[in-house]
């Protein structure tokens, strides 16, 4: 993969149905690039394009600025948005702001390529012309790589707990959804219909608090709806997707940009 100079204390783990990287706080940011990268060129290599779901979250800004940089045919990425705020996209909470300024800011990818809520349209409207948007892209194929960032409560994406029965198991690609725990209330999401599909799932697990909860919550035996509801990640968790999980204990919380939990 071209990063195997780790550290000693960073550790590839093997756990049913998980392949986890453990990392130091220097190097998380890189490993998840480096990953990244190589998957991406394998991908293409092997069907001639990539589709990846992008999401914010701690370190997040750092991941693209370097993934920007790695020497791959952006031509060939297409890239979704796993959540927006329902802000404008020069808003310095919006995650198209986010992606823009950093991996857009190397990388050479097509407007085309670029699948993200308009979020200048009200929220119905713009739902479902996200959901238009996903369902051409999806005429490729199902996703080849979700990057999930897992939050302090357990959401991913703009799936937050306690989340309702019918969005959990909605039949439905990108959903609206609202929160008062964090700064703007109004969000669109992709569902679980769209995650779950990825052939890869990739779970950033950033600070102590993250990890811990990462810990009890792929403890659950048999989970049921009800801890589903309560802990989201855990339905993406129990997917049977190929799972990849780098997992960062030791970090600190510390204000990112675009990151819900830091709030």
């Amino acid at each position: 993969m071209g990063d195997e100079e780790s550290s000693k204390k960073e550790e590839k783990t093997k756990i049913p149905g998980f392949r986890v990287f453990l990392t130091e706080t220097s190097s998380f940011s890189y490993r998840i690039t480096k990953y990244l990268a190589y998957k991406i060129k394998k991908i293409i290599n092997e069907q001639g394009h990539c589709i990846i779901g992008v999401c914010s979250g701690p370190m997040m800004a750092d991941v693209y600025e370097g993934l920007g940089k790695e020497s791959i045919p952006w031509q060939k990425v297409y890239i979704f948005l796993v959540e927006e705020k329902h802000v404008e996209k020069t808003h310095s909470e919006s995650v198209t702001r986010l992606v823009q300024e950093t991996l857009f800011a190397e990388a050479k990818i097509p407007d085309d390529n670029f699948i993200r809520p308009d979020t200048s349209l009200p929220t119905d409207l713009c739902v479902e012309d996200y959901q238009e948007a996903l369902q051409r892209i999806n005429l490729k194929g199902s996703p080849d790589i979700v990057l999930l960032s897992l939050g302090e409560d357990g959401h991913v994406g703009a799936l937050f707990p306690i989340v309702s029965a019918a969005n959990l198991q909605s039949d439905e690609l990108v959903l609206h959804t609202t929160t008062r725990k964090f700064p703007v209330k109004d969000r669109i999401t992709v569902s679980f219909r769209q995650i779950n599909s990825a052939d890869t799932i990739v779970f950033l697990v950033y600070g102590e608090k993250r990890s811990k909860l990462w810990q009890d919550i792929i403890s659950e035996k048999k989970p049921s709806i009800a801890t589903f509801r309560r802990y989201p990640a855990l339905y993406a968790f129990n997917s049977k997707q190929n799972i990849t999980v780098f997992s960062c204990p030791e970090a600190k919380e510390q204000p990112h940009r675009n990151d819900d939990d830091s709030m």
